[in-house]
């Protein structure tokens, strides 16, 4: 993965969530990846990140259903408690930066 590309070559493609990459370069950096990472190392951390979130929901809607909650992917994972306890700590992130965003509307 951290084999070296020019230092100016910036990734535009779109995935299939029509987020831009960019994104999955800074988070490959963070983790220790080189600052510009080749196209097919982001698109296969891209694969492998996909087919990792379609194999969660999968296994999370085979037990409950067509609708999937917080606490059902929580169940999903919940063998894997440094997961379980990441999955938590950013749900309340998030729900924090809601009430943020909900507060700063009012204002």
């Amino acid at each position: 993965f951290a084999l070296m590309s020019k230092p100016d070559k910036t990734i535009k493609k779109k995935s299939l969530a029509g987020k831009d990459l960019t994104n999955l370069q800074l988070m490959m950096y963070c983790f220790g990846d080189v600052q510009n990472p080749l196209p097919e190392s982001v698109d296969l951390m891209e694969s492998i990140c996909e087919e990792y979130i379609s194999e969660i929901t999968r296994m999370t809607a085979s037990v409950a259903g067509a609708r999937i909650t917080k606490k059902d992917l929580l169940f999903t994972i919940r063998k894997d408690k440094k997961k379980q306890n990441r999955a938590r700590e950013l749900m309340i992130k998030q729900a924090q930066f809601d009430k943020v965003r909900k507060d700063a509307k009012k204002c």
